[in-house]
């Protein structure tokens, strides 16, 4: 209550939610973000360009490429933040939003086999026999990058919840993977990304398709005629749709040039397609 000024380091999901807060009840907020850009894990360059701007034409100070170097206090509490880049930002509070580490302290010793978190096989069985694990700790499949690794997102614990438990229960089910998806709306701007934010430079697998409205944006990268990734900015609607074409790894060649269409949804698709999606019965 008696803060007015706060500095946030991280400008990821978490951080910009936590500047968003605090100027919205009235305090001056600084965002350091030590990458070149904002949302690193769930924008690509254009579109945190753009969400940067949103922001300072709000009112809060974004720095990119800039950490802080060191917190200093006086008579106990937070007096000014020193920056990488040698600014001193006068502040009454400090929020840390700098990522997320798994807590594998927990299986030190117990032969359980861990990287930067817990190895899972896809009933999400550890190395351990009868031992399990999910959620943000569990490296689990991501079917977009074909690999295991981690995903700290609230849908993946929830799925991958799902089947440790029913595999502990006695049934025998395997986790099908997920991939990074991630929605977030900071000060009336809505963001949703999924799978790849970028395309792999000069690979004739891969295709970018775009389209780019004032502060709207939409983006589809394609692997082969599937979907691998998209981003959605302040056009959000029927991203359902292209998240349900990733995750069932999807041939769209048939109907690509509709993606970008501002009236693009399940009618966009053919006619097949709509019977799968909607659950026509078949033969009609």
């Amino acid at each position: 209550a008696r803060a007015t000024r706060a500095v946030v380091i991280g400008g990821g999901l978490i951080g910009l939610k936590a500047a968003e807060a605090l100027h919205e009840i009235g305090l001056a907020v600084t965002v350091l973000e030590l990458s070149p850009q904002l949302l690193p894990a769930a924008a690509d360059e254009k579109v945190a360009a753009i969400i940067a701007d949103h922001l300072r034409a709000k009112g809060l100070v974004v720095s990119v490429e800039n950490t802080a170097e060191r917190i200093e206090s006086e008579d106990g509490r937070v007096k000014q933040v020193v920056c990488k880049s040698g600014d001193i930002l006068a502040a009454d509070m400090v929020v840390i939003a700098i990522g997320v580490r798994p807590n594998t302290q927990i299986v030190e010793g117990t032969g359980i086999e861990t990287r930067r978190g817990i190895v899972v096989n896809r009933r999400l069985q550890t190395s351990v026999a009868g031992i399990y694990a999910a959620g943000d700790v569990a490296e689990g499949f991501d079917l977009v990058e074909g690999v295991d690794r981690l995903l700290p997102l609230w849908p993946v614990a929830y799925r991958q919840g799902m089947v440790a438990g029913a595999n502990m229960a006695g049934q025998d089910v395997e986790y099908d993977g997920y991939f990074a998806m991630n929605a977030i709306e900071l000060l009336g701007l809505p963001l949703i990304s999924m799978g790849k934010l970028q395309a792999p430079e000069d690979d004739p697998e891969y295709e970018v398709l775009s389209r780019n409205e004032g502060a709207g944006c939409r983006k589809f990268i394609l692997q082969n005629n599937r979907i691998v990734g998209a981003i959605f900015l302040n056009d959000i609607d029927r991203a359902g749709i292209i998240s349900g074409l990733i995750r069932d790894g999807s041939d769209v060649g048939e109907f690509r040039e509709e993606l970008l269409k501002e009236d693009f949804g399940l009618f966009s698709l053919p006619k097949k397609w709509r019977g799968k999606k909607i659950g026509r019965p078949k033969g009609t």
